[in-house]
């Protein structure tokens, strides 16, 4: 298969010889009204725009959902600032406001929905959406296949299946899996450990299931590389 890296919390990249997709780029500053920072500070803005603008390939951009640990507007203003010509993928949604945001930035957006999108002839994408605006991917590389969960709150089978049965009319085989090992939001208050015991029991619970019903062959826990900055 061609090269995926790892970025930051979120965020990697998959590099074919055609193109670069580069996935929910937050990687330096504050999320959530600067109550979230990163734990590993040695990415920036600068040096993933510096990669980018020193590439001819083709740039592309898939965003999961409009949290702003994945949907980094500093990032979006950065590449606007660069001039660089970057096609973004988000999902379809009814409001179309995040779309509408990317497209007055001077970018092209492809709103898509459970829908084969060729980005070259070694990489394709599919995004589906998800419950409280969240989505997955399914990213097809050389037949190498990535299925992004991240966020995706996969709480029983039924939820497991319903997912598999959207991607298997791409594929039957998942070779990587990225999906989220922390829990969000806030549960209970300093000394109430129990609750946060139980809640992280459950999280590695919902994890084994997806390991169960998608079957990958490799599994990277993701997208929880962040702490509470604000009191």
């Amino acid at each position: 298969m061609n090269n995926v890296r790892f970025i930051n919390h979120a965020s990697y990249i998959i590099e074919t010889n055609q193109s670069i997709l580069l996935v929910d780029p937050w990687v330096e500053g504050y999320a959530f009204d600067k109550g979230w920072a990163l734990l590993d500070s040695t990415t920036s803005n600068d040096q993933l725009l510096d990669f980018l603008s020193n590439n001819d390939k083709n740039i592309c951009i898939w965003i999961s959902h409009e949290h702003s640990d994945h949907f980094s507007v500093p990032f979006i203003m950065g590449l606007k600032k660069r001039k660089l010509n970057v096609k973004f993928f988000f999902q379809k949604t009814l409001d179309g406001r995040v779309a509408d945001f990317i497209s007055k930035q001077g970018f092209a957006v492809i709103e898509s929905t459970d829908k084969l999108e060729k980005i070259d002839s070694e990489l394709s994408l599919v995004t589906f959406p998800f419950t409280g605006g969240d989505s997955y991917s399914l990213m097809l590389v050389n037949g190498y296949c990535i299925l992004n969960i991240n966020d995706c709150f996969i709480s029983n089978k039924a939820i497991a299946e319903q997912v598999a049965n959207s991607y298997k009319k791409y594929t039957d085989k998942i070779d990587l899996l990225f999906t989220q090992f922390g829990y969000a939001n806030w549960f209970g208050n300093e000394s109430e450990v129990e609750l946060r015991t139980e809640k992280s029991a459950q999280t590695l619970s919902n994890i084994k299931l997806q390991v169960e019903t998608f079957a990958p062959k490799n599994v990277v826990p993701f997208a929880s590389f962040i702490y509470f900055c604000h009191q």
